[in-house]
């Protein structure tokens, strides 16, 4: 439980360095999900531990491992909807009722729009007791395994105490405000004492660790990359590309040995098939045979075929031959997480090879019938009624999906080089394969390149 906010190559990086330098006293001041404080008390197990945060999630949990009461009540509808929380009143059964709220408020808040999580909510209010049990189980366990002081307190406070020799390992949040988004719904469901703190600025975070270096505290600054100022007596030690675009980094005012590493975006697995060539012909008599293939398949041609997008594995793949010719891979996504009707493309790519122009829209006619939406939804056990997708562009419109789809939403990109995420979906389903193939040829089958 709670190895998740620390990345796991971040993790295994701090723990190296733990176990190297051996410090007696190390200070974690922004605790988040305690992931560092268990590789802290694995590395040195015998060193004094220093935790803090001011989230209530995190003040729940810290306050409760360490047998510290703390306010704590639910709210009418609550108490009503959950009588068996009532009299739950034990520091770690308060922490238990804030984890199992922070899960259960992301379903309250959308209960009423979305029958997805209505059905989730009502799924938690009948297990209520079984869900109590297993948050309690595995408290239990991080208690007895991880000995800490934690004072739920503003960070700056405690890294007052830092000392001389005291190993720090400073993650800070990187946007400001990011705690009052992260559980602003939770005081719907529980009331409970805020705290008051420091917004961590770029330039309180370069002061502080000027003064721990100057005390001659061991500082671990870890970034995600932001555009920062670092200070002088700090060198890069840890690289990690985690995305496309982004990557872990940190910093140390000690000597260290570096490390750089990148991601495997995804995975792939050769099969010989033959590819849709020029010499081609496509007809209204051609085969057309739809075949889900293992992702790491459709991965290998999207990797040949894809040059702009930022590739993931996710989705069921499809290959689709015409004539036992492969023409092109559908990469699709249950809506079902998001509890949307709408089927996800996301991939759809199309051999390079053939004469005709349009062939990607061939590949979106086939996508968008009746009898690819009745496919996916014997696969994932959900009825979906449409398809939609995400495209990534500096246009206002995408040429490709034109006339087969809706353009549902225009917002700004700001997490790639494009300027636009246009958001798609279907607006037409043919009844079958062999229909969705007529429809293109009467349309494109002159298109030649």
């Amino acid at each position: 439980m709670f190895f998740g906010t620390t990345p796991q190559i971040v993790s295994q990086y701090l723990f190296k360095e733990l176990k190297r330098i051996n410090p007696k006293r190390i200070f974690i001041p922004f605790a988040g999900n305690f992931v560092c404080e268990q590789i802290a008390a694995m590395a040195c197990p015998d060193a004094e531990i220093f935790s803090t945060d001011v989230s209530i999630y995190s003040r729940a949990i810290g306050f409760g491992v360490n047998d510290v009461d703390f306010r704590l009540e639910l709210t009418e509808e609550m108490k009503k909807d959950f009588p068996f929380l009532i009299d739950k009143q034990k520091p770690l059964e308060k922490a238990a009722i804030v984890i199992f709220f922070t899960e259960v408020s992301k379903c309250y808040v959308q209960k009423e729009k979305v029958l997805y999580y209505s059905n989730l909510y009502n799924e938690a209010k009948l297990n209520i007791e079984k869900y109590f049990i297993q948050i309690i189980d595995k408290l239990q366990k991080f208690k007895k395994t991880t000995k800490f002081k934690f004072f739920g307190i503003d960070a700056c406070e405690v890294l007052k105490d830092v000392q001389k020799g005291d190993f720090v390992f400073y993650d800070p949040p990187v946007i400001l405000g990011s705690y009052e988004k992260e559980y602003k719904t939770l005081p719907k469901l529980i009331d409970f004492d805020e705290v008051s703190y420091s917004q961590i600025t770029e330039e309180l975070k370069r002061e502080q660790i000027n003064e721990m270096n100057g005390k001659g505290a061991i500082v671990y600054w870890r970034t995600n990359g932001e555009k920062l100022t670092i200070p002088k007596c700090l060198n890069q030690v840890f690289y990690y590309k985690y995305k496309w675009n982004a990557a872990y980094h940190i910093y140390s005012n000690i000597n260290t040995g570096s490390f750089v590493g990148s991601f495997s975006p995804i995975k792939e697995m050769v099969k010989n098939l033959k590819i849709l060539s020029k010499d081609d012909e496509i007809t209204e008599n051609s085969e057309i045979e739809v075949i889900q293939q293992p992702t790491f398949i459709g991965n290998h041609y999207r990797m040949l075929w894809v040059k702009k997008a930022q590739m993931l594995d996710s989705g069921w793949c499809f290959i689709i031959l015409v004539d036992k010719k492969l023409l092109g891979i559908l990469q699709l996504g249950s809506g079902l997480k998001f509890g949307s009707n709408y089927c996800i493309i996301n991939s759809d790519p199309v051999s390079p090879f053939s004469k005709y122009k349009r062939l990607s829209k061939l590949i979106l006619y086939l996508c968008c019938t009746k009898e690819m939406l009745k496919t996916i939804n014997d696969i994932s056990m959900w009825e979906h009624t449409g398809f939609t997708t995400r495209v990534f562009t500096n246009a206002a419109i995408s040429m490709k999906y034109r006339g087969i789809f809706e353009l549902t939403e225009r917002k700004e990109d700001k997490t790639s080089d494009y300027k636009n995420i246009l958001i798609y979906h279907s607006k037409k389903h043919y009844s079958t394969y062999r229909d969705a193939l007529k429809e293109w040829l009467k349309k494109y089958e002159n298109d030649i390149k």
